[in-house]
């Protein structure tokens, strides 16, 4: 009788990460459009909303003492400090969904997803980096959906310490066509479905009498 490693009926965490104006984000949009079973995991942030932002679907946007509330009663499975402002991962949400067997899909830092894959004995997870064409195309983007001179150039020397980490990751896609992208992260998601620790091994040989 063959016996899974990881607990029975549990979803897998997927991480995208990329860095800021990366394009993760509408990544992550239209991904979770297309999965019945995928769910996108919601971070809390300190940062004020942009005006093409919305409450619950971008973020939840609380102020500082809020966060640190949540903090104290270890309500965040992962917190981190970008840009000046602080973003973390409510753990609530993302437990009850993987114990339902629903995966569930993040879209943070590499700080968070150092974070997160702490638990890796616990859930399967996969991690995937984004990277921009090119520095100057990372810019351009960053200008062009508005933020301001000083912020770009913080982001920007983020952007090359960020850059740096893509090779702790499980994979790398550039986002050179935001259709193409798309499509290869989805056949990933396929793939690592299909991975034998992912599958439930005890209903298969219940099925094939193994």
């Amino acid at each position: 009788m063959f016996e899974n490693k990881k607990p029975q009926n549990k979803g897998i965490i997927f991480i995208l990460s990329s860095p800021s104006g990366g394009g993760k984000s509408s990544i992550a949009r239209k991904l979770i459009g297309s999965y019945l079973n995928l769910s996108l995991s919601i971070s809390v942030t300190t940062r004020e909303k942009r005006t093409n932002e919305k409450e619950g679907i971008d973020y939840y946007y609380i102020d500082y003492s809020a966060y640190q509330k949540m903090l104290k009663e270890d309500e965040l499975l992962e917190s981190a400090e970008v840009y000046g402002y602080f973003y973390g991962t409510p753990r609530k949400f993302v437990l009850d969904h993987l114990g339902r067997g629903k995966d569930v899909l993040f879209d943070i830092d590499p700080q968070g997803a150092k974070a997160i894959s702490k638990i890796k004995n616990l859930f399967s997870i996969v991690t995937i980096f984004i990277l921009p064409p090119s520095l100057e195309e990372l810019e351009r983007r960053m200008h062009l959906r508005g933020d301001n001179i000083k912020s770009i150039e913080g982001r920007m020397s983020k952007a090359r310490e960020y850059i740096l980490s893509f090779q702790d990751y499980d994979y790398v896609v550039i986002n050179d066509d935001f259709d193409k992208t798309c499509q290869d992260i989805a056949s990933i998601f396929k793939a690592e479905k299909l991975k034998v620790k992912n599958q439930n091994l005890i209903q298969i040989s219940s099925n094939y009498k193994l």
